[in-house]
C-alpha cells in the first residue's frame, strides 16, 4: 500500500506541472480573431487625459495587470507609433475612444495570434501608424535567407508611460521608461518577418 501511494504521488507531481504548462500556453495565445470590446468610461477619460500631451489621433496601448473586467485594477498605458508594435506587443482586444482605435492587453484574458488580427482591424488602425512593415523588396540571398530593403521611417518617438491605479480613486504615476510589467508583454516569439509586405511593383521572393 505504501509503495502504491508513493507511485501515485510521483505521478501527481509529474502530471501537475504538465497541466499547468499546457494551460499557460493556451492562455497565452488564442487562435481566434481579434475582437472589439467596449471599455469603461473611467478608462476613456484617462485615455483622453493622456492624449492631451500628444495628438488626438495617437494610438494608445493599455496593459491591464488584472482581468479587464476587474473594477479595481492597475493599468499601464503609452502611445505606439509603428505598425510593427502590433506584432511585437501582446494584444488581447481592441476598442475605440473618440473613434480612434486603442490596443488592449491582459495576461489574465489571453492574447491573440497576430495572424488572426483581421483585415478590418488593420485597415482601421493603419492610417494612424507609421508603416514600418512595408518594404521596398525582399529577395533571396546566397545563404538561403532573405535580404530586406527597408523604407526609411522618420520621426519615431518614445512616449511617457502612465501607471494608473483604478479604484475608488484614480492614482496616476508618470514613468520615464517602460515598467517591468510592460516589458514582459513584449512578444519575443512572433516571426515578424512573415508579416512584412512589399510596395507595389517591388520584388518579394519569399513564396517563389
Amino acid at each position: 500500500m505504501k509503495y502504491y501511494s508513493m507511485k501515485m504521488l510521483k505521478y501527481i507531481l509529474i502530471i501537475i506541472p504538465l497541466l499547468f504548462t499546457t494551460c499557460m500556453s493556451l492562455k497565452r495565445t488564442q487562435n481566434i480573431e481579434l475582437q472589439y470590446i467596449r471599455i469603461d468610461e473611467k478608462i476613456e477619460r484617462i485615455v483622453r487625459d493622456y492624449k492631451q500631451n500628444y495628438s488626438k489621433n495617437s494610438i494608445i496601448y493599455i496593459a491591464f495587470k488584472g482581468s479587464i473586467t476587474n473594477s479595481s485594477n492597475t493599468i499601464y498605458m503609452h502611445r505606439i507609433s509603428n505598425m510593427s508594435d502590433l506584432y511585437l506587443r501582446s494584444i488581447s482586444y481592441y476598442s475605440k475612444v473618440d473613434n480612434i482605435p486603442i490596443i488592449i492587453s491582459s495576461p489574465k484574458n489571453g492574447y491573440i495570434d497576430p495572424s488572426n488580427y483581421g483585415i478590418g482591424f488593420l485597415n482601421e488602425i493603419s492610417p494612424f501608424l507609421k508603416d514600418d512593415m512595408l518594404k521596398r523588396s525582399i529577395v533571396k540571398n546566397e545563404y538561403g535567407g532573405f535580404d530586406i530593403e527597408n523604407i526609411v521611417i522618420r520621426g519615431i518617438d518614445h512616449s511617457q508611460v502612465w501607471k494608473v491605479k483604478i479604484g475608488s480613486k484614480i492614482k496616476i504615476k508618470k514613468l520615464n521608461k517602460n515598467s517591468p510589467f510592460l516589458e514582459k508583454l513584449f512578444n519575443d516569439d512572433v516571426d515578424i518577418d512573415r508579416y512584412y509586405r512589399v510596395i507595389e511593383g517591388g520584388v518579394d521572393e519569399r513564396n517563389l
